[in-house]
């Protein structure tokens, strides 16, 4: 009976053996096949790869010859001037063939109408370019002294104009000192942009005990005053000259004896302050007051009768 048992467990175990070894070749079976698909994947992957590698050239290639293309068409048309134009055209390839055709059709009969090529054309057009940048760049160097000229002519503007101003109030001042001697006032009014000059003097303006009178007009003037006045103004305008001579002709001959006495003081005075210049004074009245030093001479002329 134990033997039975063992020959049944040995049968037992067979069956199953055989029942697993079933279950490895099919599972050995179902993996060769997959194996093989696997294959043919890698296969087509491959052809996948290399006809993408092919495409990738292709493409490239494309893509070189379209710009070699487009170089080419940018020396008859630039980007800028298509876009200017409405971009790029939907005509076919016929359809812009013959429109060439016939612009060149247009070309050749405006060639022999002016009796010059487009090439000639061309040719001058860039030769009157070169002429232009060369005028610009002679331009653009005459411009640097311009301007430096330009700049100093402002500037000795800005310094003339304050000068202008200086001087006439110098001017007024001078005026002013050279009338308080008489007892007088004035001033001296200077417009440079109307080009006029008015002289305001007010008679025996710091004399006590005298009523001061305002004279615009010098007409109202008597002749001393009027030459006394002119004197003044004569010897304010002279202390803003630079000339180293000067000469005046019969400046008192309508003073009286007081006028005349202070214009020589104020004369010899101004001579005495500008030891540089050399004065001239004519009169026919009387000099007595003048007296000579060394740098004073008084020459007289033998009266024409006795």
């Amino acid at each position: 009976a134990a033997y039975e048992k063992e020959v049944a467990k040995l049968h037992a175990i067979s069956e199953a053996t055989h029942v697993h070894e079933d279950t490895l070749n099919s599972i050995s079976a179902e993996g060769n096949l997959r194996k093989a698909e696997l294959q043919v994947i890698s296969n087509e992957l491959s052809k996948v790869d290399k006809a993408t590698k092919h495409a990738e050239e292709a493409i490239r290639a494309e893509e070189a010859a379209m710009a070699a293309d487009e170089s080419k068409a940018a020396q008859y048309c630039s980007l800028e001037a298509l876009e200017e134009a409405g971009g790029f055209s939907t005509r076919t390839v016929e359809q812009l063939s013959g429109l060439i055709s016939s612009l060149q059709e247009t070309v050749d009969r405006d060639e022999q109408r002016k009796g010059t090529t487009l090439e000639e054309v061309e040719r001058n057009c860039i030769a009157q370019e070169r002429k232009v940048r060369r005028g610009r760049d002679a331009l653009a160097r005459a411009k640097t002294p311009f301007l430096k000229i330009q700049r100093g002519l402002d500037m000795r503007s800005k310094l003339l104009q304050r000068n202008a101003l200086e001087i006439s109030k110098e001017v007024n001042l001078r005026f002013l000192e050279n009338m308080r001697c008489k007892g007088h006032t004035g001033r001296i009014n200077v417009d440079y942009e109307a080009q006029s000059l008015d002289m305001q003097v007010r008679m025996n303006a710091t004399i006590v005990g005298k009523e001061a009178t305002k004279v615009t007009d010098t007409k109202s003037l008597s002749g001393g005053e009027r030459s006394y006045s002119t004197l003044a103004f004569v010897l304010a305008l002279g202390s803003q000259l630079d000339s180293p001579f000067r000469a005046m002709d019969e400046f008192d001959i309508f003073m009286d004896a007081i006028n005349r006495r202070v214009s020589l003081k104020q004369l010899m005075k101004f001579a005495e302050d500008n030891p540089n210049m050399q004065f001239i004074f004519i009169t026919p009245n009387d000099i007595s007051a003048v007296e000579p030093g060394p740098r004073t001479k008084i020459t007289k002329m033998i009266p024409a009768r006795p």
